[in-house]
């Protein structure tokens, strides 16, 4: 069978290919999904009705209807495979079926007149029966822009930063913290920025001796301060498909002269530092200052954080 370019047919490999274009250039997928919502709530399901013949009073409701659940069943298949990908496979695969079928199957179908029938039958309807069609076509609409949105936010994250401790060898976990008094202890604290905007990120670090913690309140009898970091980072977009990696790492090195077990906090802040730790002496304990405020911050999750267990014994 010999495709048929019709002025219907070209018009619509138009249409799907500055779908898809749009889809590439934009970083709104919502609007790419509404701006091709024929490819996913109208033209599956009218292929499907015309196909096999099924009898609709209006060429509007019923495809509507089959779209919405062919798209839905889909989406679920391919978004299990592929992911982040899925909205853009979905849209190259309805696409693909529509502009097959107006080439090789009908293309009178797509044309403008068999779209605009459904209008003229309503007008020519009265009472309650407009009112019943009304009603339907309302419902059907909310469905396929719930539809819509569904596909378009199911990958999305809300904008976060992190950060991270690893080894020097790029442990996670499982790595020495016990530590001789007065040797040399290196770590690397990595942080990664997914805010959708530059950051310029500033890292406390503290040794930290907590005597009391309940729900309320943690009391520190140390709180020593070994230094600080800073650097500033680009957006950059989190790919949960792909293979774990960190945006920017940096080494620290400390030599303990205290000793006994503590806590090695991390304290990130983003765009700037609060006044009360904006000028710290490497080597003074700030637990009876404002300082160890930042504690009760980290509990009630205020300020993004890492810390780590170690313990410091006396050279034997």
């Amino acid at each position: 069978m010999k495709p048929n370019f019709q002025s219907s047919s070209i018009a619509l490999i138009i249409y799907a290919s500055i779908v898809i274009a749009l889809y590439y250039l934009s970083s709104n997928i919502a609007y790419v999904l509404v701006i091709g919502a024929p490819f996913l709530a109208y033209f599956p399901g009218m292929i499907i009705s015309n196909r096999f013949h099924i009898l609709d009073p209006s060429p509007i409701i019923l495809p509507i209807g089959l779209s919405i659940i062919i798209t839905g069943s889909t989406y679920t298949l391919i978004n299990i495979v592929l992911g982040s990908n899925a909205p853009l496979a979905l849209i190259l695969i309805m696409s693909a079926i529509a502009v097959i079928d107006s080439l090789f199957r009908g293309s009178s179908f797509y044309r403008y007149p068999y779209f605009s029938r459904s209008l003229i039958l309503l007008t020519k309807t009265h009472g309650k029966e407009r009112m019943v069609w009304a009603i339907a076509i309302v419902f059907l609409l909310i469905a396929t822009s719930s539809t819509i949105y569904f596909i378009s936010t199911q990958n999305d994250v809300r904008p976060f930063s992190e950060i991270y401790i690893i080894s020097m060898d790029g442990k996670a976990f499982d790595y020495n913290t016990t530590i001789e008094q007065g040797s040399n202890f290196s770590l690397k604290v990595g942080i990664s920025n997914h805010e959708g905007r530059t950051v310029h990120y500033q890292i406390l670090c503290f040794l930290v001796n907590v005597t009391s913690i309940n729900q309320t309140n943690i009391e520190p009898s140390m709180m020593r301060y070994l230094g600080a970091k800073e650097t500033t980072l680009d957006s950059d977009a989190p790919d949960i498909d792909s293979e774990w990696g960190g945006q920017w790492e940096s080494k620290w090195s400390f030599s303990f002269s205290d000793d006994g077990k503590f806590k090695l906090f991390f304290f990130l802040f983003e765009d700037g530092l609060p006044d009360y730790v904006s000028d710290l002496t490497v080597g003074n304990d700030y637990q009876e200052t404002a300082v160890a405020t930042l504690l009760m911050d980290t509990m009630h999750s205020n300020i993004l954080n890492v810390n780590l267990n170690v313990e410091i014994n006396p050279p034997l």
